[in-house]
């Protein structure tokens, strides 16, 4: 199982141990993103991630971009970068309402 937090770092976990498998991590790409579930998979030959999985960690790491550029008065890069995060994964990107 894979988890997130408000912070935009991931954590894979045993279900059966409900242990963690290494240590929290961020993926800022999608490439980073297939290199740990690969390395999850050496843990794990059962574990199985699809691009799901990829498009959500892809569209917490935009989101997270897009606030840091709100805090920085770039709302219109902001605005892309929620844009392009909402195109992965809708489910997981808050913070632009009212832009």
């Amino acid at each position: 199982m894979i988890t997130y937090d408000h912070k935009s770092s991931s954590r894979l976990w045993d279900v059966k141990t409900r242990q963690p498998l290494g240590e929290p991590f961020v993926c800022h790409s999608s490439e980073q993103a297939k290199a740990k579930f690969a390395q999850a998979r050496e843990w794990d030959a059962n574990v199985a991630f699809g691009e799901n999985e990829i498009n959500t960690l892809g569209a917490i790491e935009l989101t997270k971009q897009a606030r840091e550029l709100l805090e920085e008065g770039k709302t219109e890069e902001a605005k892309a970068k929620f844009a392009k995060a909402r195109k992965l994964d809708a489910k997981v990107v808050f913070g632009d309402e009212g832009l």
